[in-house]
């Protein structure tokens, strides 16, 4: 009778074992910190072969040993230089140079591409890192980004706790950054602030596209600042009233703002809502900044426009400082 009350003690001992390591393996936090060959894994520390760099307002990272310390796994085919990263049931596939990922055979498409930089494959963890599940945060004070994810048996056994951490995720998600480009270089400018203040991303389109060559747009512009005309939008979305923060991103276009912006600004209720504007131009005249920020005031008179952000594209430091007032 002792030898077997022994060995249902050592039974029961072993399986505290296993629910310990199940309950723990999942509760993962790393930090990595941009141009820093230094990965923080909870209380370890791990040397890259690469540093993160960001690139196009998104970050990059050496893939191989953050996915293998998130507990994934990594092949690649030199061939097709494709990347396929394994967590658990779900695959993703990312090809250098190329757009075009896929999520369990779902196609997404990148902001940035893959790419080889100094020898090293390097990829964009947001999106692998959300995909698989864990959370990513951004500091933009240190140039740090945190992934983490909690043990799914923890969820379980606290419900309540990840229901708060739901709605949470949800308040996080009222930043919405807005923008008109043609060029491409305000584009560049909304995708970094999205990417540093955790915002939905919404790329505002004319109904009536704007002319490729850079003249004929002009004109065509110039007569919609003269007769104060208000283009027609494509793709306005309908749950625009949800957002409290609103960056606003547009080039300037005959010493104002390109009129769809107020297209934009005049079709919802923005009243109590901070308004960020943000704008670079090639000349760089401050006249013509102020002329946008007059603008822009005109057509959300009810909304809280703070002072504007007017910089190169490229002028990363004048950027996170906007964002940390």
């Amino acid at each position: 009778m002792k030898k077997i009350i022994l060995i249902l003690a050592v039974l029961f001992s072993f399986a505290c074992m296993s629910f310990n390591i199940a309950y723990g393996a999942d509760n993962i936090e790393i930090k990595l910190q941009i141009n820093s060959n230094v990965m923080n894994i909870g209380s370890e520390n791990k040397t890259l072969d690469s540093a993160p760099v960001i690139v196009n307002g998104r970050t990059l990272v050496p893939i191989r040993a953050v996915i293998e310390s998130m507990g994934g796994s990594v092949q690649w085919d030199s061939n097709t230089r494709t990347a396929v990263l394994g967590y658990k049931n779900d695959t993703i596939s990312l090809t250098v140079d190329s757009t075009a990922a896929y999520y369990n055979d779902e196609e997404s498409f990148l902001d940035t591409a893959p790419m080889i930089i100094e020898g090293r494959t390097m990829l964009p963890i947001r999106f692998i890192a959300e995909k698989f599940g864990f959370l990513t945060q951004w500091n933009p004070d240190t140039q740090t980004i945190t992934i983490t994810k909690q043990a799914e048996s923890e969820q379980e056994i606290n419900p309540q706790t990840a229901e708060e951490n739901s709605k949470d995720d949800v308040s996080d998600k009222k930043v919405l950054v807005a923008y008109f480009t043609w060029s491409g270089n305000t584009e560049e400018m909304a995708e970094y602030i999205a990417e540093q203040t955790n915002g939905d991303l919404y790329k505002i389109e004319p109904k009536t596209p704007y002319p490729n060559e850079y003249n004929k747009c002009g004109e065509v512009a110039k007569v919609e600042r003269d007769d104060n005309v208000r283009p027609e939008i494509a793709n306005l979305p309908d749950n625009i009233d949800e957002y409290d923060t609103i960056y606003i991103g547009y080039p300037i276009w005959w010493h104002t703002a390109p009129m769809i912006i107020g297209t934009f600004l005049e079709s919802s209720d923005f009243s109590g809502a901070d308004i960020y504007p943000f704008t670079q131009s090639a000349s760089m005249d401050t006249e013509q900044f102020e002329n946008s920020m007059k603008f822009i005031k005109d057509c959300a008179k009810n909304a809280n426009v703070h002072d504007g952000l007017f910089t190169q594209p490229d002028d990363i430091n004048k950027i996170d400082d906007y964002i940390q007032k």
